[in-house]
Protein backbone atom coordinates (compact mmCIF):
# COMPACT_ATOMS: atom_id res chain seq x y z
CA UNK A 1 0.00 0.00 0.00
CA UNK A 2 1.24 3.46 -0.85
CA UNK A 3 2.27 5.71 1.97
CA UNK A 4 0.28 8.91 2.27
CA UNK A 5 1.08 12.16 3.96
CA UNK A 6 -0.84 13.33 6.98
CA UNK A 7 -2.51 16.16 5.01
CA UNK A 8 -3.73 13.64 2.39
CA UNK A 9 -5.11 11.34 5.07
CA UNK A 10 -6.74 14.27 6.86
CA UNK A 11 -8.37 15.47 3.63
CA UNK A 12 -9.77 12.02 2.80
CA UNK A 13 -11.06 11.58 6.36
CA UNK A 14 -12.72 15.00 6.20
CA UNK A 15 -14.42 14.22 2.87
CA UNK A 16 -15.70 10.88 4.15
CA UNK A 17 -16.93 12.39 7.42
CA UNK A 18 -18.78 15.12 5.47
CA UNK A 19 -20.33 12.53 3.17
CA UNK A 20 -21.53 10.47 6.12
CA UNK A 21 -23.11 13.61 7.62
CA UNK A 22 -24.85 14.35 4.30
CA UNK A 23 -25.98 10.74 4.17
CA UNK A 24 -27.63 11.07 7.60
CA UNK A 25 -29.53 14.14 6.34
CA UNK A 26 -30.51 12.25 3.18
CA UNK A 27 -31.68 9.29 5.26
CA UNK A 28 -34.03 11.58 7.21
CA UNK A 29 -35.22 13.31 4.04
CA UNK A 30 -36.30 10.10 2.32
CA UNK A 31 -38.78 9.55 5.13
CA UNK A 32 -40.49 12.89 4.38
CA UNK A 33 -42.94 12.74 1.47
CA UNK A 34 -42.73 16.54 1.02
CA UNK A 35 -38.95 16.41 0.52
CA UNK A 36 -39.43 14.96 -2.96
CA UNK A 37 -40.42 18.27 -4.54
CA UNK A 38 -37.57 19.54 -6.68
CA UNK A 39 -37.70 22.94 -5.00
CA UNK A 40 -35.20 23.73 -2.27
CA UNK A 41 -31.66 22.59 -1.53
CA UNK A 42 -32.88 19.99 0.96
CA UNK A 43 -35.18 18.23 -1.47
CA UNK A 44 -34.26 14.60 -2.14
CA UNK A 45 -33.77 15.45 -5.80
CA UNK A 46 -31.31 18.27 -5.09
CA UNK A 47 -29.46 16.27 -2.46
CA UNK A 48 -28.81 13.53 -5.01
CA UNK A 49 -27.96 16.06 -7.74
CA UNK A 50 -25.26 17.53 -5.48
CA UNK A 51 -24.10 14.16 -4.17
CA UNK A 52 -24.34 11.64 -7.01
CA UNK A 53 -22.03 9.42 -4.94
CA UNK A 54 -25.19 8.45 -3.03
CA UNK A 55 -26.17 6.46 -6.13
CA UNK A 56 -22.63 5.36 -7.02
CA UNK A 57 -19.13 6.79 -6.51
CA UNK A 58 -18.33 6.26 -10.19
CA UNK A 59 -21.19 8.41 -11.56
CA UNK A 60 -20.81 12.01 -12.71
CA UNK A 61 -23.90 14.10 -13.21
CA UNK A 62 -24.40 15.48 -16.72
CA UNK A 63 -28.02 16.72 -16.56
CA UNK A 64 -30.65 16.95 -13.84
CA UNK A 65 -34.34 17.37 -14.62
CA UNK A 66 -33.71 18.74 -18.11
CA UNK A 67 -35.35 17.70 -21.36
CA UNK A 68 -33.61 14.84 -23.14
CA UNK A 69 -33.16 17.25 -26.06
CA UNK A 70 -30.46 19.08 -24.08
CA UNK A 71 -28.48 15.86 -23.83
CA UNK A 72 -29.34 14.61 -27.31
CA UNK A 73 -28.22 17.93 -28.81
CA UNK A 74 -31.31 18.15 -31.00
CA UNK A 75 -33.17 21.25 -32.03
CA UNK A 76 -36.18 21.67 -29.74
CA UNK A 77 -38.82 22.24 -32.48
CA UNK A 78 -37.83 18.95 -34.16
CA UNK A 79 -37.89 16.93 -30.96
CA UNK A 80 -40.42 14.17 -30.45
CA UNK A 81 -42.55 14.00 -27.31
CA UNK A 82 -40.27 11.27 -25.91
CA UNK A 83 -37.23 13.51 -26.43
CA UNK A 84 -38.88 16.40 -24.57
CA UNK A 85 -39.37 14.28 -21.45
CA UNK A 86 -37.22 14.99 -18.38
CA UNK A 87 -35.29 12.18 -16.72
CA UNK A 88 -34.34 13.01 -13.15
CA UNK A 89 -30.63 12.43 -13.74
CA UNK A 90 -28.40 11.65 -16.71
CA UNK A 91 -24.96 10.53 -15.63
CA UNK A 92 -21.83 9.02 -17.07
CA UNK A 93 -19.53 6.60 -15.30
CA UNK A 94 -15.80 6.07 -15.33
CA UNK A 95 -16.29 3.34 -17.95
CA UNK A 96 -18.07 5.80 -20.31
CA UNK A 97 -21.37 4.16 -19.50
CA UNK A 98 -24.48 6.30 -19.74
CA UNK A 99 -26.67 6.02 -16.65
CA UNK A 100 -30.21 7.36 -16.28
CA UNK A 101 -31.63 7.56 -12.77
CA UNK A 102 -35.33 8.06 -12.13
CA UNK A 103 -36.41 8.64 -8.52
CA UNK A 104 -39.93 8.19 -7.17
CA UNK A 105 -41.63 9.29 -3.97
CA UNK A 106 -41.80 6.72 -1.17
CA UNK A 107 -45.60 6.58 -1.46
CA UNK A 108 -45.30 5.63 -5.14
CA UNK A 109 -45.61 1.91 -5.82
CA UNK A 110 -43.52 1.14 -8.90
CA UNK A 111 -45.56 0.23 -11.97
CA UNK A 112 -44.93 -1.14 -15.43
CA UNK A 113 -45.23 2.47 -16.65
CA UNK A 114 -42.13 3.34 -14.60
CA UNK A 115 -40.17 0.51 -16.19
CA UNK A 116 -41.40 1.56 -19.65
CA UNK A 117 -40.45 5.17 -18.91
CA UNK A 118 -36.84 4.39 -18.12
CA UNK A 119 -36.60 1.96 -21.05
CA UNK A 120 -37.89 4.73 -23.34
CA UNK A 121 -35.24 7.11 -21.98
CA UNK A 122 -32.53 4.52 -22.58
CA UNK A 123 -33.75 3.62 -26.09
CA UNK A 124 -33.96 7.29 -27.08
CA UNK A 125 -30.44 8.04 -25.85
CA UNK A 126 -29.02 4.89 -27.47
CA UNK A 127 -30.56 5.96 -30.78
CA UNK A 128 -29.19 9.51 -30.69
CA UNK A 129 -25.94 9.12 -28.71
CA UNK A 130 -24.32 5.89 -30.00
CA UNK A 131 -20.93 6.87 -28.56
CA UNK A 132 -22.18 5.41 -25.27
CA UNK A 133 -21.64 1.70 -25.78
CA UNK A 134 -23.41 0.71 -22.58
CA UNK A 135 -26.49 2.25 -21.03
CA UNK A 136 -27.98 1.57 -17.61
CA UNK A 137 -31.11 2.70 -15.87
CA UNK A 138 -31.93 2.87 -12.19
CA UNK A 139 -35.39 3.22 -10.74
CA UNK A 140 -35.12 4.45 -7.17
CA UNK A 141 -38.08 4.24 -4.82
CA UNK A 142 -39.40 2.63 -1.70
CA UNK A 143 -40.93 -0.62 -2.93
CA UNK A 144 -41.58 -2.76 -5.97
CA UNK A 145 -43.89 -5.73 -6.16
CA UNK A 146 -42.38 -9.20 -6.54
CA UNK A 147 -44.18 -9.52 -9.88
CA UNK A 148 -42.57 -6.35 -11.29
CA UNK A 149 -39.19 -7.31 -9.85
CA UNK A 150 -39.40 -10.61 -11.78
CA UNK A 151 -40.12 -8.67 -14.98
CA UNK A 152 -37.27 -6.28 -14.22
CA UNK A 153 -34.88 -9.19 -13.58
CA UNK A 154 -35.21 -10.06 -17.29
CA UNK A 155 -34.21 -6.54 -18.36
CA UNK A 156 -30.42 -6.53 -18.29
CA UNK A 157 -29.79 -2.79 -18.19
CA UNK A 158 -32.43 -1.61 -15.69
CA UNK A 159 -32.35 -2.09 -11.91
CA UNK A 160 -34.58 -1.13 -9.02
CA UNK A 161 -32.79 0.31 -5.99
CA UNK A 162 -34.80 0.97 -2.85
CA UNK A 163 -33.82 4.12 -0.96
CA UNK A 164 -32.83 1.99 2.03
CA UNK A 165 -30.36 0.04 -0.11
CA UNK A 166 -28.79 3.27 -1.40
CA UNK A 167 -28.25 4.43 2.17
CA UNK A 168 -26.99 1.04 3.41
CA UNK A 169 -24.59 0.68 0.46
CA UNK A 170 -23.16 4.17 1.11
CA UNK A 171 -22.76 3.54 4.81
CA UNK A 172 -20.94 0.31 4.08
CA UNK A 173 -18.58 1.91 1.52
CA UNK A 174 -17.69 4.90 3.66
CA UNK A 175 -17.54 3.03 6.93
CA UNK A 176 -14.89 0.81 5.39
CA UNK A 177 -12.84 3.93 4.52
CA UNK A 178 -13.14 5.27 8.04
CA UNK A 179 -12.15 1.93 9.54
CA UNK A 180 -9.13 1.74 7.24
CA UNK A 181 -8.07 5.25 8.24
CA UNK A 182 -8.38 4.40 11.92
CA UNK A 183 -6.20 1.26 11.71
CA UNK A 184 -2.68 1.74 13.00
CA UNK A 185 0.00 1.52 10.34
CA UNK A 186 3.01 -0.74 10.60
CA UNK A 187 6.16 1.37 10.54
Amino acid sequence: MEEHTLPEITTVASIITTRLQKLRIFEKSIQNENAYEIKGMNSVHNQIAHAMWIIDDAYWLLHANEPLTNFLKKEYPKATEEEKRRPDFICVSNEHTLVIVEIKRPSHEMTMNDINQIQDYLATTEEHRPEFKVTKGFLVGKTMSDHLQKILDDIANVQFKPYTRLVDDCKRRYQQYLEALEKPTNT
